[in-house]
């Protein structure tokens, strides 16, 4: 593929940045490009097999999937269990239902992100229904739906082939220590390119030069070949060929991820490698300061909520964008989906549930739609990820117009507060729907549900609530 690539940078006048990405270890930038679709799958066959494995939507599939922050999603050869770990989080997909089954040493990021990878396919599909398996509660599950999860993966095998290796192998994660990049000058001078050693440690700027080209080495967290301005066109041509012929000198694995990039077009991945790095127009000194001297006199004044139209940055410095008195579409998350809330119950929380508060208030000329997501503090993992999944399908109903905000209870802004004027009522308790949250009782069914102690805090409407 290399040879193809000089084609289209010519076409660019060698201005491009060139990526060189291997399958399951893709840099940052590229699986950004698939976050809005859920992330990469990697599905098995080819060119070779006529692409037979991808066209056969209907069958059974299993996959694992890895990343805490964009996703990936490997198809398993086989449903069997020798092909699932503990450490990870997998995905049984039978088309009438997926099954999530979140592996006992698997972290909650990825559990997260399965569950709104699974939700992306049944809003495309509209008849998958999801079910969510912790490991070791199998049997938890209804008859029909335990019947239909062992028709693929029979508990009696789990045992027997169930791998136990943790795979901790996740990019994610990598860093890098920064005194360990090398810098290496390449030139052709005798025509033959002849690659030396400069720098061994932190870099600066000023150790490249526009007339030549450099190799970056950050060992296996990926290698950079930097190409100057008026270096000659042979360099930039046969920059990214150099690289690959660095990995192997070096003995690099292949996967390590190469770039080139042409100077004065650094992306920023490339500029955190270094220590200091100085643009042309970058800011010197301070900027305009103020002295201790020259601080005007705070003025104590009674604050009116009617003013933050007006001032919208004392409505930043308070977090008050009006008085609390627009229009409120509240939801609770009960078994992993967004429930509308009672008008009758506007106000009332549960500190073992998760709710999301869909708020839009106008001033003179705009409208505007604040989406809070708030968490109880003994509401389950699975529930505030599903809270934070519903404040973002709300944004994205509106166009992305909205502005999402994580309340966590006991933390509550100004704002949300005084939504509820002076009605706020936080509760024990809470629907018992997520997996790690057994302990706590509905509020229906909850202890002395007459008589109870509230503790009031608050001095007005826009400040006061009540807890349990």
């Amino acid at each position: 593929m290399v040879k193809y690539v000089p084609k289209p940078d010519d076409h660019l006048l060698g201005n491009a940045v060139q990526h060189r990405e291997v399958q399951g270890n893709e840099s940052e930038r590229f699986l950004s490009y698939f976050k809005s679709r859920g992330g990469i799958t990697y599905r098995q066959g080819g060119i070779a097999s006529g692409f037979h494995r991808h066209q056969s939507t209907n069958e059974p599939r299993l996959f694992r999937l890895k990343g805490r922050h964009t996703v990936r999603l490997f198809e398993m050869p086989s449903i069997d269990w020798s092909y699932i770990s503990r450490g990870d989080v997998y995905l049984l997909d039978l088309n009438e239902v997926i099954f999530i089954w979140n592996g006992f040493k698997s972290n909650k990021y990825e559990r997260l992100q399965a569950m709104q990878r699974a939700k992306q396919l049944r809003d495309e599909r509209g008849k998958t229904n999801i079910v969510i398996i912790e490991d070791g509660e199998e049997m938890k599950m209804s008859k029909d739906e335990l019947k239909l999860f062992e028709s693929k993966l029979s508990l009696k095998d789990k045992k027997l082939n169930l791998n136990e290796t943790i795979d901790d192998n996740d990019d994610d994660d990598k860093r890098s220590d920064g005194a360990h990049i090398k810098l290496y000058k390449c030139s052709d001078e005798s025509g033959t390119l002849k690659v030396t050693e400069k720098k061994v440690g932190p870099l600066v700027k000023s150790d490249l030069e526009s007339e030549d080209a450099y190799i970056v080495d950050n060992s296996a967290y990926g290698v950079w070949v930097w190409v100057g301005r008026r270096s000659n066109p042979k360099e930039r041509r046969e920059a990214m060929r150099n690289a690959l012929g660095f990995l192997q000198k070096k003995g690099y694995p292949k996967t390590t991820k190469v770039c080139r990039v042409i100077d004065g077009a650094e992306p920023m991945e490339f500029i955190a490698l270094f220590k200091t790095w100085l643009d042309l127009y970058a800011q010197k000194g301070l900027g305009k300061t103020f002295t201790k001297g020259h601080i005007a006199k705070v003025v104590s004044t009674q604050f009116d909520v009617t003013t933050m139209h007006s001032h919208p940055q004392l409505a930043a410095a308070t977090q008050m964008p009006d008085d609390g008195s627009g229009k409120k579409e509240i939801y609770r998350i009960e078994q992993f989906k967004m429930i509308p809330y009672p008008e009758s119950m506007h106000g009332i929380f549960f500190a073992g549930d998760s709710f999301v508060i869909q708020y839009t208030y106008n001033d003179q000329q705009h409208s505007y739609t604040l989406i809070y997501f708030w968490l109880g503090h003994h509401s389950s993992q699975d529930e505030q990820g599903a809270a934070a999944i519903g404040a973002v399908e709300l944004d994205k109903k509106i166009n992305g117009t909205g502005t999402i905000i994580r309340v966590v209870q006991d933390k509550e802004p100004l704002h949300f507060m005084a939504m509820f004027h002076g009605h706020m009522i936080i509760f024990k308790h809470g629907k018992r729907s997520g997996f790690r949250n057994l302990q706590y009782y509905d509020e229906n069914t909850s202890e002395n549900n007459d008589t109870y102690l509230l503790q009031v805090r608050g001095l007005s409407k826009y400040d006061t609530k009540a807890v349990q």
